[in-house]
């Protein structure tokens, strides 16, 4: 025979090696078949395989290469031409007859149809094992193959129409023979496939095609065991994607409008997934699976379309989900997969490609939404250390937000308007904002700056409260589900940065400007993280608009200043020379015309112009030498003088120009509209973040004084408005007395933090402070509230804090209000735990030096409690922990009468 080929690299599992040949008997004995008769009458084909096997042969290297034309002319017991012609007979004759069995006569129920198709089933194999020995055949090159052998063998596939007989012999031809054979006709293989009826699973024939042959490719030898060191097996892989391609859009055009949505996207798919594993970053491939997929869809949608609307349907009332594609629940989880695959590996360079938002409109939006989940989560675990994760211009982070956005709106919301740049102001919103009038002014914004839509009064304000459209109806698994994915818009919130704060500072008001229609549910989690995000830009802002100054020494000064005089001098001498010559040239051009009687009036009164001009810059050119020199003698006498003062040698201070359009400024007024968006769906909250707000503008006005008075006055009247607008949230939306304790609590923690404001300002605020603690509405919540606003009243700042605000009177009128409101109360037990907390300050304000507390306040308030601990009768749990309580603070008197420097003070106290 021909030349030797090895075994298939991979025969099909449910394949059984094939009997020896049999010279006795027919091909296929009749126990095959379960019957009497056998499958195969008795004919010629029984008898044609001990006339056609040939002969044994040598394992030469001069036989392996002959030809077989050669063999056919010197063997006369027959050739391997014989042979293959003989099993592609036998085969066919075999198919044939398998596929008529389905058609044979009698009973058509449902019982008899199961029990041929089980015989169908069994007797695949038969057919399967004439493909078996055509691969062992010895002697078949690939050419020979792709020419003769596989042609036929696909032309009978095509011709048979039978769904199962076609899937089963394409899957059979796969499996049995070589990879070479494979590489060498795969396009005539695919050819086929678009050929093969609508039943037919193409994507299987394809995907395990695919696999076949990236067995092939992952291994580091060529086909003649030669090193792979040009990349010819990736050429190849590439050269088969483009061949697979093509045989999907083939398929796609046969089918037509009758080829369901799951089955384009399948296709895709496999086809996408062979891409990511020959060329794992190649996104031209990727982005190119995408893209057929989105225009494949878009075809059936705009078919169906048309078709519809051939049909009159549109006209007769048809609905706007009649006019969609029909996306089942299989279609739309292959579409997610698809969808999921491209993010996994390439984060946000998706959003280069035209097509995925397109794609991504076909899913529903609760699909949608996991896959803006996935999309968030691959931006947040690459951060800044990622290119492709990394978000790095406001036109990306738009199309991320238009990904994202069944993360934070509801279905049916219109999207936000795209991004501005020149529009810093937009944003803000909510019925509190009429009562920010001192604080946009401030800031530099009146009411007529601001248009119909802004959010501050706008159309838009008052959404803010809604709750989400999709309730929960005390679904936990669902509410947990909300919160998940709202906080990791939060945390992408974080994630977003820049090197310029310009651009930083847009891409907070974009993603403020998509969160801000999410209602009260997402923006309570979601608008924080704008706020934070803010603030840490603000600390960037101030580092480049109030930097340290840079000190310059005097002598380089000096240096500059000559260095200026000798520009100024030789500009000087430029100018003279450049003066002469004009006069010059407009003599001899005098000359040249003629006469004074031929020169024109016009020539003399220029004449007239330019002489007098010429007579000034001399005179101006002697001031100026005379001033100079007039400087140089005094710059003379003050180097002759023996011991400059020493403010003079001290190094000149020089600030780098502030070249940003985004300043402190205009990131407080964006900080002010972010927290007006939040207050009306969570009063408190906001609050909290006005007082946070308040805290930064303060310590801001603090590092700029030293260097920037005026910016540092403007920046404390900030803060204090803040504050206001605080207190203004607080009487007007915080009733629940919980929430008092806290925002009162709060409120002290902040004001006892700032350090700028005026006397009067501060007064205004702490007294403002300690008339909310007065009114709570119980009592015990009064007294402790009350004792803590005295904390206001003498702050013990830093020891450099010379303007830290003390009134001892004060303190001891809080105090003693604190025990009038304790000793109000009706309860024994309460009352001698808010005597005992009471005690904690006075001892507190003794130890630090007030000099309104003295010792008698100190042992007169100890015997009170005395006396109430021996009134108890029972003792519970609350009065054991108030004795335990009130037994700390003694011992910490005791403690100080033992010290040495605090011995005699705390001696006077009897305890």
């Amino acid at each position: 025979l021909g030349g030797s080929v090895g075994e298939p690299t991979s025969p099909p599992p449910s394949l059984p090696p094939p009997p020896p040949p049999s010279t006795d008997g027919p091909l296929f004995p009749a126990s095959m078949t379960g019957g009497d008769a056998p499958l195969f009458s008795d004919s010629p084909l029984a008898e044609e395989p001990k006339k056609m096997a040939p002969a044994p042969v040598a394992s030469s290297a001069k036989t392996a290469n002959a030809t077989a034309t050669e063999t056919e002319a010197t063997d006369p017991n027959g050739t391997v031409v014989d042979s293959y012609n003989f099993i592609l007979t036998n085969l066919i004759e075999m198919n044939r007859l398998w596929i008529r069995i389905q058609h044979m006569p009698g009973d058509k129920t449902k019982e008899t149809k199961r029990r041929r198709e089980r015989e169908r089933n069994d007797l695949r194999i038969l057919v399967g094992s004439n493909l078996n020995r055509l691969s062992q055949l010895e002697g078949i090159s690939a050419h020979e193959y792709g020419s003769k052998i596989l042609p036929r063998i696909l032309e009978e596939v095509a011709s048979c129409r039978d769904p199962l007989a076609q899937a089963y012999l394409m899957d059979c031809i796969i499996q049995v023979f070589p990879d070479e054979f494979h590489l060498e006709t795969l396009e005539v293989f695919l050819g086929v496939c678009p050929k093969l009826r609508e039943k037919v699973n193409v994507r299987t024939i394809l995907s395990n095609m695919m696999e076949r042959l990236l067995h092939y490719y992952q291994e580091e030898k060529l086909v003649n065991d030669e090193e792979d060191t040009n990349d010819v097996k990736l050429m190849m892989a590439l050269h088969s994607f483009d061949m697979f391609e093509e045989c999907v859009q083939r398929y796609y055009e046969a089918r037509g409008l009758s080829i369901p949505p799951k089955d384009v996207i399948r296709l895709q798919g496999c086809l996408l997934n062979y891409a990511l594993k020959i060329a794992p970053h190649n996104a031209a491939l990727i982005a190119r699976c995408i893209s057929v997929c989105a225009r494949a869809l878009s075809t059936l949608q705009n078919q169906k379309k048309a078709s519809m609307m051939g049909q009159g349907i549109v006209l007769g009332g048809g609905t706007k989900k009649s006019m969609e594609l029909d996306m089942e629940a299989v279609a739309t989880a292959e579409l997610e997969k698809l969808l999921s695959v491209p993010l996994e590996g390439m984060g946000l360079k998706v959003l280069e490609m035209p097509d995925f938002g397109m794609l991504l409109v076909f899913l529903p939006w609760g699909n949608r939404r996991k896959v803006a989940v996935e999309m968030v989560k691959g931006v947040i675990g690459g951060g800044a250390g990622e290119d492709g994760k990394r978000v790095k211009d406001v036109s990306e982070l738009e199309q991320l937000f238009a990904i994202l956005a069944p993360l934070l709106r509801d279905e049916g919301m219109a999207a936000p308007a795209m991004y501005d740049s020149n529009d810093h102001a937009a944003g803000g919103g909510g019925s509190l904002i009429s009562r920010t009038a001192n604080l946009m002014g401030t800031l530099g914004i009146t009411p007529s700056a601001m248009d119909q839509n802004d959010l501050f009064g706008g159309p838009n304000a008052g959404v803010f409260g809604q709750a989400p459209s999709g309730s929960f109806g005390g679904d936990i698994q669902k509410l947990a589900q909300f919160r998940e994915e709202q906080s990791l818009v939060a945390k992408l919130v974080h994630v977003l940065d820049h090197e310029d704060t310009d651009v930083a500072y847009q891409m907070l008001n974009v993603a403020r400007r998509h969160i801000q229609p999410g209602g009260a549910a997402r923006i309570t989690v979601t608008m924080p993280a704008v706020v934070f995000a803010a603030l840490g830009l603000l600390r960037r802002v101030q580092g480049l608009e109030f930097p340290e100054p840079v000190s310059v020494p005097k002598k380089e000064k000096e240096a500059e200043k000559e260095e200026s005089k000798k520009d100024g001098d030789g500009v000087e001498a430029t100018k003279e020379a450049e003066e002469s010559n004009a006069v010059e040239e407009a003599k001899e051009e005098s000359k040249e015309e003629g006469d004074g009687e031929e020169t024109t009036s016009a020539d003399d009164a220029d004449a007239e112009k330019s002489s007098p001009t010429t007579e000034d810059a001399s005179e101006k050119k002697e001031v100026e030498k005379e001033s100079i020199a007039a400087e140089e003698v005094k710059e003379e006498k003050v180097d002759a003088q023996p011991n400059p003062p020493a403010a003079e040698e001290q190094p000149a201070q020089l600030f780098p120009e502030f070249t940003k359009s985004v300043n402190c400024r205009k990131l407080l007024v964006f900080l002010q509209k972010s927290v007006a968006i939040l207050a009306p769906a969570n009063p408190e909250l906001a609050f909290k973040l006005y007082l946070e707000i308040a805290t930064a503008t303060d310590l801001l006005s603090h590092t700029t004084l030293p260097h920037f008075p005026n910016a540092s006055s403007e920046f404390t009247s900030i803060a204090y408005d803040f504050l206001t607008q605080a207190f203004l949230v607080y009487e007007d939306e915080i009733s629940e007395s919980h929430a008092q304790i806290r925002a009162i609590t709060s409120i002290v923690g902040a004001l006892t933090s700032c350090r700028t404001f005026e006397r009067t300002d501060y007064e205004a605020l702490i007294t403002k402070t300690a008339q909310y603690a007065a009114k709570l509405l119980k009592k015990p919540d009064q007294c402790r509230m009350v004792c803590l606003c005295s904390r206001l009243f003498y702050v013990v700042g830093k020891e450099d804090d010379t303007n830290a605000y003390r009134n001892p009177q004060r303190v001891l009128e809080c105090l003693q209000r604190g025990l009038k409101i304790a000793d109000a109360c009706s309860m024994s037990s309460s009352n001698v735990q808010l005597f005992v907390e009471i005690l904690d300050y006075y001892v507190y304000y003794f130890e630090i030096g007030n000099p309104a507390i003295t010792d008698k306040f100190v042992s007169g308030l100890i015997a009170l409690i005395n006396e109430h601990f021996d009134s108890i009768g029972v003792t519970t749990a609350a009065i054991a922990e108030t004795r335990a309580y009130y037994g700390q603070i003694l011992d910490q008197i005791k403690r100080k009468k033992i010290e040495g420097e605090s011995k005699e003070r705390f001696g006077l106290i009897v305890c």
